[in-house]
């Protein structure tokens, strides 16, 4: 239910952003939301020339909106017309929030910064590199 109620939440602010989904459906009673296509899953063939702008102004535009995505994998990195996007703000938080202590380690697999640590720019690149290497 948190990650439900939280992935609704980032995403109506993030309603402006470009390279997120927009909210179409929400349906608390059956924990289902839908979403604008954003395209397939990054991958070597896909990947954009451009990728490394991209990814800056993707990281640059999350802390204008003062949000931490805090899971980026190389699975929330699509790409559309041959811009990035990026899902899944079911674990997002506010900029330099403290995690709550209950969040599950396995938050970002291997992508993620540290033990208890997550920075979104370290798990964009890493996710990238996972793909083109």
């Amino acid at each position: 239910l948190f990650t439900f109620q939280n992935e609704v939440s980032w995403l109506l602010h993030l309603k402006e952003f470009d390279r997120v989904p927009n909210l179409v459906t929400c349906s608390p009673s059956e924990l289902s939301i839908s979403m604008t296509y954003c395209g397939e899953q990054i991958n070597k063939s896909n990947l954009p020339t451009d990728w490394v702008d991209q990814m800056l102004y993707i990281l640059e535009s999350l802390r204008k909106y003062n949000v931490s995505h805090n899971d980026i994998k190389p699975s929330d990195i699509l790409v559309y017309n041959k811009k990035l996007m990026l899902v899944d703000f079911g674990w997002a938080c506010e900029l330099k929030k403290d995690i709550p202590e209950e969040w599950p380690l396995s938050i970002g697999s291997d992508f993620r910064y540290g033990v208890k640590e997550f920075n979104d720019s370290y798990s964009f690149l890493k996710s990238i590199k996972s793909i083109i290497s």
